[in-house]
């Protein structure tokens, strides 16, 4: 199942390590032949560094593959390198290739505790990881190589990405970005946005989520918005509650369906907050403890919106706004089944005429459980809609 996964993951890295070193292997290319072809300056780096350019030919040539033999005249270049500096890694990794198994993942480890940039020895370390389905290790060579070299990110995040749409895959991660690596950000900004690896991507958010941590390092809002476009209700909501880390809202959903019911914070978390729209004719904001909603005359539409958890049972919607409606305007709640489900219950549109509005509604008989609770509205001729909804709420009826 994990070769599955990172099938590609050696041919991307190779690859990777070719393009990578392409811009400067020329320039080096010609300080090494220097080197080489003068005895006097010769030495065991400047023969790494042409036994290095030289693989990454032959990689390049053979559709980014590890040959199964080499030149002669390489592993002899090679040998000579590593005789003269013992530490030279390339050299160390070209030698490994033609032995047995053994010998040659035993080479290829000493060889990456020398450098940790070595693009040929972290590859075959990958490609090894996949060989033995092991996620630990390979996880773990994808954050090496990620640290020691930026411009690897580009290549290895969206693999890793992918990956987190195997449940094997939460743990290992876990164990690397609860360090908080360098290339954390990039990562939460591809996974929050991946509809494949979302629902994993919110639990291993919440198993990372800590008290006082620096949210900047993580993409919350996208994130949810994919949950939720992917119709991962439950999923999102659990993130939510999570992230906002407040008791005493989640202790209030069992009664007040509506987050943020009086508008007294700005929305962090939409739409499981409160999405507002706003265009150049009409739109909405919060401010002072109130949803402000404004539309020149004949313009309107949906002002805000919010997805909210219904379990079955009877409700008491309440809204309250400063001042009633005109009756040249129109201004009404919807309640609009949220789910992807064949039978759904039909809409429940609650019109806005006066300050205090309260209505009674049941959704016992239906099994729909997330609905979109709108607000929607239209200016009529002459003077335009402004008006200012101090709260709305959805809670249990007290007759239940």
């Amino acid at each position: 199942m994990v070769r599955n996964i990172f099938i590609m993951a050696i041919a991307i890295a190779l690859a990777s390590m070719a393009a990578m070193n392409a811009l400067t292997s020329i320039t080096k290319r010609k300080q090494a032949d220097t080197s080489l072809n003068v005895p006097i300056f010769f030495n065991g780096i400047a023969a790494e560094t042409v036994a290095a350019n030289s693989i990454r030919d032959i990689i390049t040539n053979n559709d980014n593959k590890l040959p199964q033999q080499l030149p002669d005249s390489l592993s002899a270049l090679a040998l000579k390198s590593f005789q003269s500096e013992p530490t030279t890694s390339s050299s160390i990794a070209i030698l490994a290739i033609p032995q047995n198994s053994g010998k040659r993942r035993t080479l290829m480890e000493q060889a990456h505790k020398f450098s940790k940039r070595d693009q040929l020895v972290t590859g075959w370390l990958i490609n090894d990881a996949i060989e033995k389905n092991d996620v630990t290790k390979l996880l773990a060579y994808y954050d090496i190589s990620m640290r020691a070299s930026s411009r690897t990110s580009n290549i290895i995040l969206p693999l890793m990405v992918n990956a987190l749409s195997n449940d094997l895959t939460i743990q290992p991660l876990y164990d690397i970005l609860v360090n908080k690596p360098t290339w954390v950000r990039k990562f939460w900004n591809l996974a929050s946005t991946s509809k494949e690896s979302a629902k994993n991507a919110a639990i291993l958010r919440s198993q990372l989520f800590e008290i006082g941590e620096d949210s900047l390092l993580y993409n919350d809002p996208a994130l949810i918005r994919t949950l939720v476009s992917n119709n991962n209700y439950e999923e999102a909501i659990a993130l939510w509650s999570r992230v906002k880390n407040n008791e005493i809202e989640k202790k209030k959903a069992d009664i007040q369906a509506v987050s943020n019911y009086n508008f007294k914070k700005q929305p962090q978390l939409p739409p499981l907050d409160w999405q507002i729209y706003s265009n150049g004719e009409y739109g909405a904001s919060i401010s002072n403890n109130g949803l402000f909603l404004s539309a020149i005359q004949n313009s309107g539409g949906l002002f805000a919106r919010q997805l909210i958890y219904l379990k079955p049972q009877l409700y008491q919607v309440k809204l309250d706004m400063n001042q009633a409606i005109s009756s040249n305007h129109s201004l009404k709640i919807e309640l609009i089944c949220a789910e992807p489900i064949k039978d759904k219950p039909r809409t429940i549109s609650i019109p806005i005429s006066r300050k205090s509005v309260s209505r009674s509604l049941s959704n016992q008989g239906d099994i729909c459980r997330y609905y979109w609770l709108n607000i929607r509205g239209r200016a009529g001729n002459g003077n335009g809609l402004d008006a200012n909804i101090k709260s709305i709420s959805i809670s249990q009826n007290d007759k239940t």
